[in-house]
């Protein structure tokens, strides 16, 4: 694939992510806004399922066809696809049942156990959606995926929006609407795909394709399941199973829903540092690799440490704007995550550089290690805490894994990021941030927010911290805005 097709795969890619993420962060807050507080413990649950059957009726299946479609000849492309869904319809039939008594032991609680598994189907029609788009990733065709979700998100958006405050349905109604939109669009991303995927196919072919995948799967997969069971879900989860607190689980998702919204820009500069220190470490340049992560490493720290200054001083604000006073105590839950907030840059930037380096096999143990040491701490500080021992962990455990993931980098690459010439960096958002505090009560939120960002790029450019990032803009704007003067004859 060329070089501009790559950068356009990528960006579709990511808008497609802004999509889903944008989008069920507002379908979040309408359930927030119109359903009694116990309904919406239960489909924060619901959610948490959810992802849990979305990984392991995948277990890296998707990551294998990306690479099989974009590498194999075009005329088969139907046994990569067929091979694939048998191996993944093995998998969701795998995880539901393994769900399914679970869910029995852990939840007495009818609605509970109801909601569970309608959104549980829904996570396996997911599934299979991410992987018709995984083949139109390797092909290149990420715009389509793109249409899809916009499309699909937008009709869920708006049927949310009727049958939330303008027609009120029943709680069990909407789950079995959100289930069916996605089952309707994967069936028309079915047609699609198979559209592009005709040609000649063997059954001796699909049987060997198929055992490839059980085979190889397991590599991606393992990872992949480990390092989101350790993520929010396994929070949700052991706040819903204690007595004490379990009524509280809607205001640690409100706020958690919150604070993952700002780990989008983070992925976005991930996806694209992924794909530049790969091809540095396929040239064999230390110096561009270190170049390459040294630039990453500045604009996480320009984004992430903008944002905790924003949740910082108007997290208060933020929670009211989107969930009213229907989930008190949430800004206080968000309060205690945004701790772990600057530090996520610095993961953000090994978690890219260590699988660049097919060194996949190190993320896949430091999440091991991740997952062995978060459940009994997570266990722990929520039964003697509550949500804000829940809050405690989230933090000690997101220092303890970026600890691991930098001391990782730099065995392997014997160097980490300079933290010291994040001074400037450090510095403005530090204006911000007393700016805003005398001030966020005199504003409304948006309009904070906006010139505070505004304050902030002009002290970025001030202290010339631009030029540790992009090379070459001051002059670049300079030659925009100022015109050179013409010749007179």
């Amino acid at each position: 694939m060329k070089t501009y097709k790559l950068l356009q795969n990528t960006s579709f890619l990511l808008l497609s992510k802004a999509i889903y993420v944008g989008s069920l962060f507002i379908i979040f807050t309408l359930v927030v806004r119109s359903f009694p507080r116990y309904e919406v413990n239960v489909y924060s649950l619901a959610i948490a399922f959810n992802s849990f059957v979305i990984f392991l009726a995948d277990f890296g299946a998707t990551d294998l066809v990306i690479r099989k479609s974009a590498t194999s000849e075009k005329d088969r492309l139907f046994e990569i696809l067929l091979s694939g869904v048998v191996v993944k319809l093995v998998y969701f039939l795998a995880a539901s049942i393994v769900l399914y008594g679970a869910v029995i032991i852990m939840y007495e609680d009818a609605l509970t156990r109801y909601a569970i598994y309608i959104f549980c189907l829904n996570g396996g029609i997911f599934s299979f959606s991410e992987y018709i788009d995984g083949i139109a990733t390797g092909l290149g065709r990420a715009e389509v995926i793109s249409v899809f979700n916009f499309i699909q998100y937008s009709i869920l958006l708006a049927l949310y929006w009727v049958f939330c405050l303008i027609i009120p349905q029943s709680f069990a109604s909407i789950l079995w609407m959100h289930a069916l939109i996605v089952a309707v669009f994967l069936i028309i991303r079915t047609f699609w795909v198979v559209r592009i995927c005709r040609g000649q196919y063997y059954l001796n072919d699909i049987f060997k394709k198929i055992r490839k995948y059980f085979k190889e799967s397991p590599v991606f997969g393992v990872s992949a399941i480990l390092e989101n069971i350790s993520g929010t879900y396994l929070y949700i989860i052991t706040i819903s199973l204690i007595a004490g607190v379990k009524n509280d689980l809607g205001v640690f998702q409100g706020a958690a829903k919150i604070f993952s919204i700002s780990y989008l820009m983070g992925a976005i500069v991930c996806r694209s540092l992924f794909a530049a220190t790969s091809l540095s470490i396929k040239n064999e340049s230390e110096t561009e690799l270190r170049l390459h992560v040294q630039r990453a490493f500045h604009m996480m720290g320009v984004v992430f440490i903008f944002i905790f200054i924003l949740f910082l001083n108007l997290g208060d604000h933020v929670m009211k704007l989107f969930y009213g006073d229907r989930l008190p105590g949430s800004e206080a839950i968000l309060s205690l995550l945004i701790v772990a907030l600057p530090v996520g840059f610095f993961g953000f930037v090994a978690d890219a550089l260590l699988p660049a380096a097919n060194l996949q096999r190190v993320k896949t143990l430091i999440n091991v290690i991740t997952l062995a040491a978060a459940v009994p701490i997570v266990y722990f500080l929520t039964k003697s805490y509550g949500i804000k021992g829940t809050s405690i962990s989230w933090v000690i455990i997101s220092y303890g894994k970026i600890s691991f993931l930098l001391l990782a980098q730099y065995v392997y690459f014997r160097f980490i990021p300079d933290y010291k010439e994040l001074w400037k960096i450090g510095l403005s958002a530090a204006i911000v941030g007393c700016c805003l505090w005398f001030f966020k009560n005199s504003l409304p939120l948006i309009t904070s927010t906006v010139l505070a960002g505004c304050f902030y790029i002009l002290l970025l450019f001030a202290l010339k911290e631009d030029e540790s990032i992009t090379p070459g803009l001051r002059q670049k704007l300079r030659l925009i805005f100022l015109k050179s003067k013409s010749k007179e004859y």
